[in-house]
């Protein structure tokens, strides 16, 4: 499986969060991970993570795209 950040490197490093009976999987390779400090002992931040995600998203579905400005 491919991390969801940057697609090309194979996930290592798999999140689950669970609201409301809704999960969410995010998986990464080591480099995005500990770029996003998942690995800190004092904790990371959920919203950096799935910020990046989403521009990792945004870059996908328009590769010459070369912002991470939100539309």
């Amino acid at each position: 499986m491919k991390c969801d950040l940057c697609n090309e490197k194979e996930a290592s490093v798999h999140l689950t969060q669970t609201a409301d009976g809704e999960s969410l999987e995010i998986h990464m390779c080591e480099p995005c991970a500990a770029e996003l400090a998942v690995d800190d002992p004092r904790g990371f931040s959920l919203a950096a993570i799935l910020s990046a995600l989403e521009t990792s998203r945004r870059k996908l579905q328009n590769p010459h795209c070369t912002t991470d400005a939100e539309s």
